[in-house]
């Protein structure tokens, strides 16, 4: 941490991203993606780095860093090229970055207004699975809102659309089921052998209210445990 930033360097893996307080007080959607992450085995040798450079759809640790607004650091010999998460992945499997670069590290901004946030990923089965869908939500207490999905486009992304009708809202039943009608317009999904389009279509809309009234719960101080958000979900 300086100054309100946090840096996560090339080697950092998930399990020590977990592991550190700092980041499940300041950055509670990223620790709980981080947590979603494969198995405890691969946890512990597989890095945040890696996982951006993978540039897979259904990456969990995009989905939050675009909610942070974070930064990637790519270094060459002609020195260090920062390249926002939003310019980061261009196609499925593809990134910005160059042949001659290596990413050296990630960064974003800790929110300094009172906040919080909340990732939800569905997976067919506990354990080792990629997600079917995954949305993350942050919210703070002027009523600002950042929403992001993984799984469900050729890249993750930010949700504009529903951003722009919760911004500046109280968070009420019927602003909760506006935002969840947009979902159609802001994912692509395809079938694939973990899901059908019409079922991740379906499935999104229930995980984004969900996810809404949980990071509302958060704000308001409760605890919430995402992987029991998703029981009975159909």
């Amino acid at each position: 941490m300086d100054n309100g930033t946090l840096y996560i360097g090339a080697s950092v893996t998930f399990t020590e991203l977990i592991d550190t307080d700092f980041v499940r007080q300041a950055c509670p959607m990223l620790h709980d993606a981080c947590k979603t992450v494969a198995s405890s085995g691969v946890r512990s040798r597989a890095t945040l780095i890696g996982n951006i450079c993978s540039a897979v759809p259904s990456l969990d640790s995009a989905t939050p860093l675009m909610c942070y607004d974070a930064v990637v650091h790519c270094g060459s010999i002609g020195g260090v090229r920062n390249i926002p998460i939003s310019q980061w992945f261009l196609a499925p499997r593809k990134t910005a970055i160059r042949d001659n670069e290596i990413v050296t590290g990630i960064s974003l901004d800790i929110p300094k207004e009172e906040s919080t946030s909340v990732y939800l990923k569905l997976g067919r089965y506990g354990g080792e699975d990629l997600a079917q869908a995954g949305w993350g939500i942050w919210m703070n207490k002027d009523r600002q809102y950042r929403v992001a999905h993984c799984a469900l486009a050729p890249t993750p992304a930010r949700a504009a659309r529903i951003e722009a009708i919760l911004c500046g809202k109280q968070l009420t039943d019927e602003l909760i089921e506006e935002a969840a009608a947009l979902v159609p317009l802001e994912i692509s999904p395809i079938s694939d052998i973990r899901s059908g389009k019409e079922y991740r279509i379906h499935v999104s809309g229930v995980m984004l209210k969900r996810g809404l009234k949980a990071a509302l719960d958060r704000l308001n101080g409760k605890e919430v445990e995402p992987a029991k958000l998703l029981g009975g979900i159909s």
